[in-house]
């Protein structure tokens, strides 16, 4: 998976996020369970590597100038500090999808996990920023273009965020709740005029334009992001994955088989439940 294709699923789940709403059904437990374990697990995964950056800029035993060492490190790290301010992307989007799913429902059930991943996920933004500003051996050019990256997440996410706000009040898991909810605004309008939907796919079509011209390279932790991602789409019906939308943003490749098996799961522990239902009534 590319960071390009990240941010492209945040964009895909955004848009189909108000049919699952809609649905009022619970969402996987199987896709639930698999998003939060493997997202702590790539939490850990990024502390590790900002700790090493740090760790290893400042040990004045290795050879070479302080100056060299740190910006070999930096350009090591990089790769992750992309990972975490693209990632925010579809986490703060899905935890505005399951939020929205619990105010449908009536029940909190997958909210709270979504919300818990977000805030460890704003604790690896933070320590990411930090390293940005104060990091050593982080150069200028470097400095602006990660900062250009998280002001252009930020934006896009708020818009994305905001096409969820036109039908539940989930702008305050957007970066800038004010600007999700003057996009959401906007978005009503357009709804109202009978253009909502050409121009929700100008925008889709922007966005992925926005994010492919730099940023067509692999994500730092790939197989991690892409059980990540696959948690997720286990949570829509298996119509999303054959809708034009999502194999036109490229992430297709072999997310069916992972949904399947996490479908299964979510059987399997449906028919448990039943079974031990069974056993406590009573003979006869």
């Amino acid at each position: 998976m590319h960071l390009c294709e990240l941010a492209e699923l945040a964009a895909t789940v955004a848009s189909h996020g108000p049919g699952l709403v809609a649905e009022e059904r619970p969402l996987s437990p199987a896709g639930m369970g698999q998003y939060w374990s493997v997202s702590k697990f790539r939490f850990d995964r990024w502390a590790s590597a900002l700790k090493e950056y740090r760790d290893h800029a400042a040990d004045p035993t290795r050879p070479g100038g302080y100056q060299t060492r740190s910006i070999q490190t930096f350009r090591d790290v990089r790769p992750v500090i992309e990972e975490i301010l693209v990632a925010e992307m579809l986490t703060r989007v899905w935890s505005a999808v399951t939020r929205a799913c619990d105010l449908a429902s009536g029940v909190r059930e997958s909210g709270p996990v979504a919300d818990s991943i977000l805030m460890s996920q704003m604790e690896a933004r933070n320590r990411a920023l930090q390293l940005m500003v104060h990091g050593p051996g982080v150069g200028a050019a470097e400095a602006v273009a990660l900062n250009q990256l998280r002001r252009r997440t930020e934006r896009w996410t708020d818009l994305l965020v905001g096409y969820l706000a036109t039908s539940a009040d989930v702008s305050q898991l957007a970066a800038d709740p004010q600007r999700a909810r003057e996009f959401a605004a906007d978005l009503k309008h357009e709804q109202r005029h009978g253009v909502a939907q050409q121009g929700w796919q100008v925008t889709l079509a922007a966005l992925r334009a926005a994010f492919r011209h730099d940023l067509d390279r692999p994500v730092a932790n790939v197989e991690l992001t892409e059980k990540i991602s696959q948690a997720v789409l286990a949570c829509f019906p298996a119509t999303v994955l054959h809708d034009a939308e999502f194999h036109a943003s490229g992430i297709a490749r072999s997310l069916w088989l992972t949904r399947m098996h996490l479908a299964a799961s979510d059987m399997q522990g449906l028919i448990d439940e039943l079974l031990w239902a069974d056993e406590l009534l009573p003979a006869g």
